[in-house]
C-alpha cells in the first residue's frame, strides 16, 4: 500500500466512476490530514502578489507600479508552516519525492501560459553545495514528466476511440 509522503500514514483511495470507466486513476502523493494543513490560495487577493486579504491591488504593489516596476506573482498556495517544513525538506534535505506532491498543479497552472519560457533560475555553486539540488530545475522536470504522461495518454485514449 501506498504511503503519504508526508507523514507515511496509508493511504486509502475509493476509485470514482469515471476513474473505473476511463481506467485512469488519478495519482495519490498525500493524505487528507496533510492535504488540509497546506493552504490554497483564495480569490481575496492582490492581482499583483497575491498578498492575502486585499481587493484589487495592494499598497506595496501600487507604490512599486508608480515607481515604474511591476509586480506580477502568482502563488498556488501561501507560506504557512506546513509550506515552510516542505520546503525545508525538499530543498535541504533533498527529498526529491515531494516534488510530486505539487507537479501536477503546477503543470495545470503553467498551461495557463502559452508562449511564455518558462525559465528555472540556477543557483549559484555554492547555494547548489548547500542545497544539494537545484529546485527549479526539478519541478522544470517533473512538470515535463506531467507533460508527457498528459501526452501519452491522450494518445492512448485516441488510439482506443478509433478502435
Amino acid at each position: 500500500m501506498k504511503q503519504c509522503l508526508l507523514c507515511e500514514e496509508s493511504l486509502s483511495y475509493q476509485l470514482s466512476l469515471q476513474e473505473l470507466f476511463l481506467m485512469k486513476r488519478e495519482e495519490e502523493w498525500l493524505c487528507e490530514s496533510c492535504r488540509i494543513r497546506f493552504e490554497k490560495v483564495g480569490n481575496e487577493v492582490c492581482s499583483s502578489c497575491c498578498k492575502k486579504g486585499q481587493k484589487g491591488m495592494c499598497e506595496d504593489c501600487t507604490t512599486w507600479k508608480k515607481n515604474g516596476k511591476e509586480v506580477c506573482h502568482r502563488a498556488l498556495y501561501y507560506y504557512n508552516e506546513e509550506m515552510k517544513d516542505y520546503f525545508r525538506r525538499y530543498k535541504f534535505q533533498g527529498d526529491q519525492l515531494l516534488g510530486y506532491l505539487f507537479a501536477k498543479e503546477i503543470y495545470l497552472e503553467l498551461k495557463k501560459y502559452k508562449g511564455y519560457s518558462i525559465v528555472p533560475i540556477p543557483l549559484s555553486q555554492e547555494r547548489k553545495e548547500k542545497r544539494g539540488i537545484q529546485s527549479g530545475n526539478s519541478y522544470v522536470r517533473l512538470c515535463e514528466s506531467t507533460l508527457l504522461s498528459a501526452i501519452k495518454e491522450k494518445r492512448y485514449s485516441s488510439a482506443i476511440a478509433k478502435k
